[in-house]
């Protein structure tokens, strides 16, 4: 049986030209996906930190229900970011599959 053989790398400008036409594409995924990391890395800890500040400064001297309130609130607000960061990854990644199967099929042309 005959060995197929490998077929020489495509040059870096070549496949730069098959992607420029998916170029909105890849910016919008790009968006996506440096909101989710916004939402999920950088806001989550300074929303628990704020309710755990909350805690230790006014937990003692603040009414039990403002406290469980405040930090009910913000507990919830870090779960709805939690989800939306989940939901923007999830938009990320399937606009870049989207967007790495029409250049697949443009290099299989």
């Amino acid at each position: 049986t005959k060995q197929p053989t490998a077929s020489p790398p495509l040059p870096l400008s070549y496949i730069l030209t098959i992607a420029r036409p998916e170029l909105p594409t890849l910016i919008l995924a790009c968006l996506f996906l440096i909101g989710s990391n916004a939402v999920s890395s950088l806001l989550q800890p300074i929303l628990l930190a704020d309710a755990y500040d909350f805690l230790v400064v006014n937990g003692e001297t603040s009414p039990l229900e403002e406290t469980s309130g405040h930090i009910r609130r913000i507990m919830t607000l870090v779960l709805l970011l939690h989800g939306g960061g989940m939901i923007g990854s999830f938009l990320s990644s399937t606009v870049l599959s989207i967007a790495m199967e029409r250049m697949v099929a443009r290099l299989r042309i």
